[in-house]
């Protein structure tokens, strides 16, 4: 057997416990990394002398260099924020937040309103709306953050999942 088929095994009969502290763990680690791109972004956004920032500047780089490993990428990183959206759904949506406030950041002016020069801006609205929604699902609604969210949002009780 292999190492990650052993993991795979231990963690599905491992403890509530176990699991709520590993859940616990992606959680703080993906809010971490959310925080991180922003201030990256910000400092870049305000303080860069290209006019781009970090993001822009890296993805334009690895696209023109290696467009087929950018590509592969982009796959494989959507199956892994899949599976981290099912595990930890508040980290997943901070980090959701913070990629849509970086796509409205990168959104160029608006020299004329128009439907095509407008759709960048809109989607980086939707990601950040879809955050806010995973960030809602993974919260406890008795709980001080949960009861905050909710005030603030007025934040539907979630959905009870019935078998088909």
């Amino acid at each position: 057997m292999s190492q990650s088929h052993l993991m795979r095994k231990a963690f599905r009969h491992s403890a509530d416990k176990d699991r709520q502290q590993y859940v616990l763990y992606l959680e703080k680690l993906l809010l971490y990394l959310a925080i991180m791109l922003l201030v990256i972004e910000a400092i870049t956004q305000f303080y860069s002398s290209f006019g781009h920032s970090f993001f822009t500047s890296w993805v334009a780089y690895a696209a023109l260099d290696a467009p087929i490993a950018v590509k592969i990428l982009a796959i494989v990183s959507i199956l892994i924020l899949f599976s981290l959206r099912g595990y930890a759904p508040s980290g997943y949506g901070s980090l959701e937040v913070a990629v849509g406030i970086i796509v409205i950041l990168n959104t160029p002016d608006i020299a004329q309103p128009s439907i095509p020069a407008i759709i960048p801006l809109l989607t980086g609205a939707y990601i950040g709306v879809r955050g806010l929604d995973n960030i809602a699902k993974g919260l406890r609604r008795d709980g001080r953050l949960g009861r905050i969210f909710g005030l603030l949002f007025n934040n539907p009780e979630p959905e009870k999942k019935t078998a088909a």
